[in-house]
């Protein structure tokens, strides 16, 4: 089809008006969209967000050969759905129990009957899974669709949290389980589901987290478990047949182990698994036994897989690199360890693969706002699809990249200067702080969001500095993990050096010096203001933790283990122990209804702060989460 592209040719595959029964029913807004083909598509409508990633939609199939429109489940709002391999059946979850739909009968099968909320979830994740893996649907089908492997999450002994949602007269309560450190976890659970029998049996197998799994052809099931602590990663294969379990692969760490960017099975049975068991993130292909055939030895640091080619021996790679502020894709070659650039290098690039011969290249940078063209794999085809330049961009400040030397380390950073700047004056300093395990904020990014309001402080005068402190991503294992056991403490001494750094410039203001950051930008915001001598005068922190104790378990232990195994670290990573040390201003905001940081850790903050005689300012939103969206208040954050 791409062959024949062309700036005409553009057809209406699907207008609304076809989901209205009569013409006079008012029309529906559709939310999204998953084609299947040209002319096969699930459409959704009624969304309504759960939780950053889950939401729930009444869903269509429509098929525009046979002049069909088949609404799942009644027209039920529901989770998740996935067209089988074979095109004939939707499967999904309805009220924590999985079901499907025959296209062909549209008669709904349900396949698991003990769901219930804050219980049982069959098919889809708990919250914690999908926080902290990334992981909202739960459930694959078999290759030829005759089985659905899913898993079922038992978090009965979980604890709840309640949160008050402000609507009328009283405030409403919802609840739901938050493990947090050291805390009671889900108990998780892989079942498969037989679509002809229509009934489940489990697989024999025990883990504190299930975090993928994965069909390997029809009988084979691979499955990833970690320990509680995550040090220990391993991949399972079970016979369907046999009922046989085995293991396929294993890692062990003595700090931790990321959920690997890549867990695949290729057409012949290899396992493609990444690891920075190296010092470095790395793809591995394995042989149907576990046994290593190819790996890369990649110069960079790879920060996702787009496409295995095990034909050519090829893959495609998104990496941190040509420098640490840029990212590129190259295509790596197994036969010869080589790699060549397949992207812009001058920015923030990326590819969508579509099929073997083509693929997407979005493109951006600091001085361009979205670049996206089509690209054959030869690169001597090139079609355009959206060249977004803008007069009005002309007025953001500019971004110089630079280094900051320190004893034993160099941190990547970025400075703007405000406009007509002169070295011969003085200007306060803002630094824009997030600093979390594994981020990465030093990079030749086009601002959004809430960076475009550093672009506005900026133009009122302020030099704005931002610095990935040890802890953050891009710099190898080594670096990330150097913040293990002790979370925010190395990452604070960062910033404090950084910004004494700064303050010798001698168009810095060193009495006006300030930090700002929301999350664990906000935590950092804390830690920093909060020591003793600290350089920063001023600190604004929105949606901090406050206590690593209040905060989930999957996210806390992988870094910090238990408050019982770790308690000094525990201790020492909480700005609530160094309040007296408080000098510089502090304006603390949180969202009332945040379900990642609660409010309670503003509050548990506020109480220290209180009893140590500090002045502070306060702002809330009720009903607002973590992200503290909506555009009215989101401009007078």
């Amino acid at each position: 089809m791409l062959n024949e592209l062309n700036k005409t040719d553009k057809r209406i595959l699907f207008n609304s008006r076809m989901l209205s029964t009569s013409p006079d029913e008012k029309v529906i807004s559709i939310d999204n969209y998953i084609m299947l083909d040209t002319t096969r598509f699930l459409v959704s409508t009624n969304t309504e967000t759960i939780y950053r990633h889950s939401t729930k939609s009444t869903y269509h199939y429509v098929d525009l050969k046979n002049n069909k429109v088949v609404s799942i489940m009644n027209g039920q709002q529901i989770m998740y759905p996935a067209i089988s391999p074979d095109g004939s059946k939707v499967g999904f979850v309805f009220e924590n129990d999985l079901y499907f739909t025959d296209l062909l009968t549209q008669k709904n099968v349900r396949l698991t009957t003990d769901g219930l909320f804050n219980h049982i979830i069959n098919g889809a994740a708990d919250w914690v899974y999908e926080e902290e893996f990334v992981l909202t649907s739960a459930f694959k089908w078999s290759p030829d669709s005759k089985h659905i492997a899913y898993l079922k999450f038992n978090e009965s002994e979980v604890k709840g949290f309640g949160i008050d949602m402000y609507y009328g007269n009283y405030p409403e309560r919802e609840t739901y389980k938050y493990p947090r450190a050291g805390e009671k976890n889900s108990e998780v659970s892989v079942w498969i589901a037989d679509i002809q029998k229509k009934k489940s049996s489990q697989i024999p197998i025990q883990a504190e987290y299930i975090p993928r799994i994965k069909w390997r052809g029809a009988d084979e099931l691979g499955i990833m478990t970690l320990n509680r602590f995550q040090n220990e990663l391993a991949i399972h294969l079970y016979q369907l047949k046999t009922k046989a379990l085995s293991n396929l692969y294993h890692e062990e760490d003595k700090k931790y182990i990321d959920l690997p960017l890549c867990f695949e099975f290729m057409p012949d049975g290899e396992l493609a698994i990444s690891s920075e068991k190296t010092g470095w993130q790395q793809l591995y292909i394995l042989d149907k036994q576990g046994e290593n055939l190819y790996a890369t030895n990649c110069p960079f640091e790879i920060e996702s897989i787009k496409q295995i080619n095990m034909t050519d021996k090829k893959v495609y790679l998104r990496v941190h690199g040509p420098s640490i502020e840029r990212t590129s894709v190259i295509h790596w070659n197994f036969a010869d360890n080589s790699y060549k650039y397949v992207t812009d290098t001058n920015g923030i690039a990326d590819i969508k693969m579509l099929g073997t011969q083509f693929y997407m290249e979005t493109f951006n940078n600091q001085y361009t706002r979205n670049r996206i063209t089509i690209k054959d794999v030869k690169n001597t085809n090139v079609y355009s699809l959206l060249e977004d330049f803008r007069t009005e961009d002309s007025i953001l400040g500019r971004k110089t990249f630079f280094e900051i030397p320190l004893e034993g380390r160099t941190l990547s950073a970025w400075k703007i200067h405000p406009p007509n700047f002169d070295s011969t004056k003085k200007y306060p300093v803002l630094f824009f702080v997030y600093g979390g395990p594994g981020d990465q904020r030093v990079q030749n990014v086009y601002p959004r969001q809430q960076t475009q309001w550093l672009h506005l402080m900026a133009q009122h005068g302020y030099i704005i500095v931002c610095v990935d402190n040890r802890g953050t991503g891009g710099k190898g294992a080594e670096f990330k993990k150097s913040t293990y056991m002790r979370l925010g403490q190395q990452e604070t001494e960062d910033q404090l050096a950084a910004a004494r750094h700064v303050r010798q410039w001698p168009f810095a203001d060193s009495s006006r010096i300030g930090i700002f950051g929301w999350s664990y930008g906000g935590y950092m915001s804390l830690m920093t203001i909060v020591q003793e001598n600290s350089p920063f005068k001023a600190a604004i922190s929105v949606a901090p933790v406050t206590q690593w104790r209040y905060y989930d378990a999957v996210y806390t232990e992988r870094y910090m283990r238990t408050p019982i195994a770790n308690h000094s670290g525990y201790e020492k990573s909480s700005p609530m122990y160094f309040v007296n040390n408080l000098k510089g201003d502090l304006l603390l905001i949180h969202g009332m209804a945040d379900d990642n940081v609660h409010l309670q850790h503003s509050l548990e903050m506020i109480k220290s702060l209180n009893e140590a005689g500090k002045q502070y300012r306060f702002l809330t939103y009720p009903n607002k989460d973590h992200g503290i969206g909506g555009t009215k208040t989101k401009m007078h954050l």
